[in-house]
């Protein structure tokens, strides 16, 4: 996986028309994040430069980093994909999720990914459901308005990235 990294930016330089801050490796431990922070302010092109903002991203289009995101907050997130058996999972998680706290829930409710939420459900048909639907009555079975209907339902949530579907439950 390349490098996940924002630029923050310092917000008096940029307020005053000039363009200065610092990419920052968002893997990086918070302490070290705040230093880079820190020096980029001191090298402000504005005297007495204190606020910052991010202003880009690279890499990390999927994990709701915001201009005003706390760096504390991206460190969370970043460990938070670290420690993730599925880190692709982990960040379909973030995407769906209003804070860390709902990935996390969500993550402990994964159910899987497939190319389309139909294959997903014929899986999930074969590991659950396949004794309580005879397989003489398969042929009659609708995959895909099933799955829709979960999803309609709130039974599970879905996020579609890198052309696959990934499914967690509720």
């Amino acid at each position: 996986m390349p490098d996940r990294q924002i630029y923050v930016a310092d917000l008096a330089a940029y307020n005053a028309g000039h363009l200065h801050g610092v990419w920052i490796d968002i893997d990086s431990d918070i302490d070290v994040m705040e230093e880079q922070v820190k020096e980029m302010l001191a090298k402000s092109p504005v005297p007495d430069a204190e606020e910052y903002a991010i202003h880009d991203i690279s890499n990390c289009q999927d994990l709701g980093i915001k201009e005003h995101t706390s760096l504390k907050e991206v460190a969370a997130i970043a460990e938070f994909l670290e420690s993730a058996n599925d880190e692709d999972a982990a960040i379909a998680a973030v995407s769906l999720a209003y804070n860390l706290d709902g990935a996390k829930d969500l993550l402990e409710n994964y159910l899987g990914c497939a190319d389309t939420l139909a294959a997903w459900g014929e899986e999930y048909y074969w590991e659950i459901l396949s004794e309580e639907i005879p397989e003489k009555y398969l042929s009659y079975f609708d995959f895909e308005a099933y799955t829709r209907d979960m999803s309609f339902n709130g039974d599970i949530q879905t996020h579609e990235m890198h052309g696959h579907v990934y499914v967690f439950g509720r």
